[in-house]
């Protein structure tokens, strides 16, 4: 699924983990699709998606927080909420 999706599928809010297909050892939480934090998506294309990005394993931030996939890429899979993101609230 791409990004649009996977942010309606959750309610229309971001703040959900994804992994790519591509990606080895990482993890990203989606912190905003096409500048939205919950809410409708805005009808413009292509629509930006900022993701915070950390190693699986350890919960160690790689530091990017712009992932360059576009949002149409529909390689992205939604996970669960890695054990280690529930040690950091």
């Amino acid at each position: 699924m791409n990004i649009p999706q996977l942010y309606t599928q959750n309610g229309n809010t971001a703040g959900f983990w994804v992994q790519h297909r591509t990606w080895r050892n990482q993890c990203a939480q989606v912190q905003t699709v096409g500048g939205c934090r919950s809410g409708p998506l805005p009808k413009t294309d292509p629509l930006p998606v900022v993701m915070h990005v950390f190693d699986v394993r350890s919960g160690r931030s790689t530091g990017a927080s712009d992932v360059g996939a576009p949002a149409s890429d529909r390689n992205f899979t939604r996970i669960a909420d890695p054990p280690w993101c529930r040690l950091r609230h």
